[in-house]
């Protein structure tokens, strides 16, 4: 089974992420899942027996759960999730990394320094 990345959300605080994900018949689930790979909008995703693959590649992704798609749960998880990074289309500079216990930052902005 295929999944395509409709929209992601990631959440600095546990080092998490969120992606809205459209299969077959477009049925939609919220995949909540940690790991060294950054599922964008537009990925193509396969749960193997062997892990997950991302765009014909197996990637270090652990899919923590499953959550059937409603929008007032997105919209919840985007309300509640504060990243700057999550909704905009390119983020430069970041002035939470502070706060951010991801390593290098999934949208790629670079830390403010003043």
């Amino acid at each position: 089974m295929e999944w395509s990345v409709e929209n992601n959300l990631v959440c600095p605080t546990t080092g998490t992420a969120f992606a809205l994900t459209s299969g077959a018949e477009n049925l939609k689930f919220i995949l909540w899942y940690k790991g060294d790979y950054f599922l964008r909008t537009g990925s193509v995703i396969s749960p193997e027996d062997s892990g997950v693959l991302a765009n014909g590649k197996k990637r270090n992704i652990k899919i923590l759960h499953v959550f059937p798609y409603s929008n007032a749960l997105w919209a919840s998880f985007h309300n509640r999730i504060d990243c700057p990074g999550n909704g905009v289309v390119t983020i430069n500079h970041c002035a939470r990394q502070q706060q951010c216990v991801f390593t290098l930052c999934p949208y790629g902005a670079r830390t403010v320094t003043g």
